[in-house]
């Protein structure tokens, strides 16, 4: 489809930028017109006030006569040239002169005056600039300059600057559009880009000229975005690959019992003990999907109830739950609260964190082994610290069992999820705090660190 030229972006960048150009051109031409014709006029004040200077130390000691005369000699040797010499009496006639006065206000001594005046009956009428200053006797000397020169160069100055913003016009247009077609050019990349990622070419990305400019910056920020959203894509992926896999194990061996029971007569205590793994596995698969969806609504700031919580009393009641497990493991589980601070957080949310790490703990710690739970003051903070005998996780891949699905090697082998860690670390995100994976020696430490809440006195106040 054809697009209207007034429509399209260069055209409304154009119109833009062009007067931009055109004002600053036609300020410049201006601001060069007056200031060159200022310059003249201080150029003829300043002779007319050194020309006033020497007639009057020359005539410093002179009588009436010696003035005329001075004054006389003066306009003979100066005939010829732009120069004006006028004598006249306290009455204010003339005396001695070179020209005569037209038009225009005989300035007071001291001052100037602008006038139009004519040196002959014969000669045309000029503008003059006129210097008075006064003389003894009651005489006044006007001195002045004919600046026929100075009105023929500003005439030469104007008709250039017309001349000048004409061409400024066309060159301010011409500006504005190389600009526009620049910047276009460059949006124009940026679009072909855009439309080949939208077509699939998620590799693509937006070019970049070097020139380290608002475009460039732009580019590299619009590339940093969707490098994010790439390795967003791939994670996504491959979450969503451990999801089909960890969903279709579990299913295919519930199928497979039934499919067995459905065509054999199994003994109750084959029934039972196949009803048993049944309930197992779709067990881990609720735990699963409940995981995912606690995960979710955290990731997405669904809305939740913060309160403040004695943490001691709830990891009392942590460690009272998860006993029984302990002890099947012949596991040494051991509380140590110092004296922990409340914190300001959601309880459930607090409580589904804490204890996944405690059952990672436990999971993970060979029988005989001991997990520690224990808390402390830092600062402004809260430290609840859950320290196992376990194998533990090596430094390089401490940051990888964050994320979801993720089940090192060596624990291929135990039933779960891989979804506590990545439970544990939204939750401590949530509560804009701190989530530490440290060695042992032997095992594992886990720190979740919490703002601590406003003591009773300070909530008082």
């Amino acid at each position: 489809m054809k697009r209207d030229p007034i429509l399209t972006a260069t055209f409304r960048l154009t119109v833009l930028t062009a007067p931009l150009y055109l004002l600053a051109g036609w300020a410049l031409i201006a601001f060069v017109f007056f200031s060159t014709q200022a310059a003249m006029e201080h150029r003829v004040d300043v002779g007319l006030v050194a020309e006033s200077e020497r007639l009057t130390t020359e005539l410093a000691g002179s009588d009436r006569s010696g003035i005329l005369q001075a004054v006389q000699s003066r306009i003979f040797a100066e005939r010829g040239s732009a120069r004006l010499y006028r004598v006249v009496d306290a009455d204010g006639g003339e005396l001695i002169e070179n020209f005569s006065i037209v038009r225009g206000a005989v300035p007071a001594p001291g001052g100037y005056s602008n006038i139009v005046m004519r040196r002959g009956p014969a000669d045309g009428e000029h503008e003059a600039r006129l210097l008075a200053v006064s003389l003894r006797d009651r005489l006044t000397l006007q001195l002045g300059r004919d600046l026929t020169e100075e009105d023929q160069l500003r005439r030469i100055i104007g008709e250039s600057s017309a001349i000048a913003a004409v061409a400024m016009t066309f060159l301010a247009v011409l500006a504005g559009l190389l600009t526009s077609r620049a910047v276009v050019r460059r949006l124009a990349g940026f679009n072909a880009s855009a439309h080949r990622i939208l077509h699939g070419h998620i590799d693509e990305r937006m070019p970049i000229s070097g020139s380290g400019d608002e475009f460039d910056q732009l580019g590299a920020n619009l590339n940093e975005a969707l490098d994010r959203i790439s390795e967003l894509m791939t994670a996504t992926r491959q979450v969503t690959d451990n999801i089909a896999h960890d969903l279709r194990g579990p299913l295919s061996r519930v199928r497979g019992r039934l499919e067995l029971l459905q065509i054999s007569e199994p003994t109750p205590e084959a029934l039972e003990t196949s009803l048993a793994e049944s309930v197992a596995d779709l067990d881990t698969l609720l735990e699963t999907l409940e995981s995912l969806l606690s995960i979710a609504r955290i990731d997405h700031g669904a809305p939740s109830t913060r309160e403040r919580v004695d943490v001691a009393h709830m990891l009392d009641d942590l460690v009272d739950y998860f006993s029984p497990l302990a002890e099947d493991k012949s596991l040494d589980l051991v509380l140590a609260t110092d004296g922990a601070p409340a914190v300001e957080a959601d309880r459930h949310l607090l409580f589904q964190a804490l204890s996944n790490v405690v059952d990672n703990a436990i999971r993970y710690t060979p029988e005989g082994g001991r997990v520690l739970v224990s808390t402390r003051r830092v600062g402004a903070e809260v430290e609840i610290r859950v320290a196992d005998s376990g194998p533990g996780i090596p430094a390089a891949e401490r940051k990888r069992v964050l994320e979801r699905f993720v089940r090192l090697d060596a624990s291929r082998h135990q039933r779960g999820t891989g979804l506590g860690l990545s439970v544990v670390d939204a939750v401590v995100r949530h509560h804009g705090g701190r989530l530490d994976l440290g060695d042992n020696r032997p095992g594992l430490v886990v720190t979740l660190a919490f703002a601590a809440a406003p003591d009773d006195h300070a909530a008082a106040t």
